[in-house]
């Protein structure tokens, strides 16, 4: 089932536990940070797992699910804006008859013809590579092993393009996510492709 807020997502869960009599939950890296932590808040008296984030849509539910779980909790499209096929992992929890609930994050029903455009162009630059799916607004950019963000958001935001780090986002303790770069394609413009070669160039030149 999906759920549009985190209240609702919070009742979902306890409703599981007690139709199940099941006491464990398991929690993707896809939920936000501010949803995982009003979860575990709220279900403190529960066992919940504490997921690693998941920013590159690597996480491997399917292999977690087990018959004495009251429930799998998943947020699609994830925080970092990757949209993730559900399917395996819908098919493992109908096996043990335990309940996928999901927090739906979409922005979009349709993708959006520019977006797509931009995700397309986005990916023929050499180096990087592009996350999301093109149905939201956000998308996230693997800029390559050894790049940290950090050096090349100060460049793009000079040249008004719109981005955060993934490691700025309430995961200072997670390194592997410093060459993520969380960028908003609602408000870019066209020179946003150029911007990202460029800085990737100067990068390298640098390095």
């Amino acid at each position: 089932m999906a759920y549009k807020d985190c209240s609702g997502l919070v009742q979902a869960v306890l409703d599981e536990v007690e139709r199940s009599g099941r006491r464990r939950v398991l929690l993707s890296g896809s939920l936000s940070p501010d949803t995982l932590k009003i979860l575990t808040d709220r279900l403190g008296h529960l066992d919940c797992n504490d997921p690693d984030p998941d920013p590159l849509g690597f996480e491997n539910l399917v292999s977690l699910v087990s018959p004495d779980m009251a429930c799998v909790v998943f947020q699609n499209p994830g925080y970092f804006g990757t949209v993730r096929d559900l399917t395996a992992l819908v098919s493992e929890c109908r096996e043990w008859d335990v309940p996928l609930l999901i927090l739906n994050s979409a922005t979009r029903t349709e993708p959006d013809v520019r977006a797509s455009s931009l995700v397309t162009s986005l990916g023929r630059i050499a180096g990087i590579r592009v996350i999301t799916d093109r149905f939201i607004d956000r998308f996230s950019i693997h800029l390559g092993d050894g790049v940290d963000s950090a050096d090349i958001l100060d460049f793009l935001r000079k040249r008004g393009i719109e981005s955060c780090e993934a490691v700025a986002l309430s995961y200072p303790s997670y390194p592997e996510l410093r060459p993520v770069l969380i960028v908003n394609a609602a408000h870019q413009n066209d020179s946003l492709i150029k911007a990202l070669r460029d800085a990737l160039a100067l990068h390298a030149k640098q390095g």
